[in-house]
């Protein structure tokens, strides 16, 4: 199915339209092949189910924002500078939340910024720069 105008190549190529409900099939199966959900355009009669199926076109809660700020929760050490665990923190309103992260981030370059300057006077005591702790 041409990406110019699938409808047109459809309406083109589709047995006879006896009705509303061939018109509504159709389209839904324009729909479907542009935006790649399904291609109809490929004659595959093995996926009776397609139909149902979950596609990867529609998936919208994969990825999303609740994903993120799982990884963010755990990226930025949020139980160990808030003693909030997941649900907790989840529980919070959304300007909490960026509050929370935005916070722990800055805690966490803190504690860098002193682990650096601990790893340089260990070098200068001992008067090895190449030194590295850990």
């Amino acid at each position: 199915m041409p990406d110019e105008n699938p409808v047109q190549f459809a309406l083109e190529h589709a047995p006879a339209i006896a009705n509303s409900t061939d018109v509504q099939l159709l389209l839904r199966d324009c729909y479907e092949t542009a935006y790649c959900i399904y291609n109809h355009a490929l004659d595959n009669r093995g996926a009776t189910l397609s139909l149902v199926a979950m596609h990867e076109a529609e998936d919208t809660s994969s990825g999303g924002l609740l994903y993120e700020r799982i990884r963010q929760y755990e990226k930025r050490q949020v139980l160990a500078h808030f003693g909030l665990n997941l649900i907790e923190f989840l529980s919070l309103p959304g300007d909490l939340v960026a509050f929370v992260l935005e916070q722990s981030l800055l805690a966490q370059q803190s504690r860098d910024r002193v682990n650096e300057r601990m790893v340089k006077e260990f070098q200068e005591v001992t008067g090895n720069p190449d030194t590295n702790p850990g």
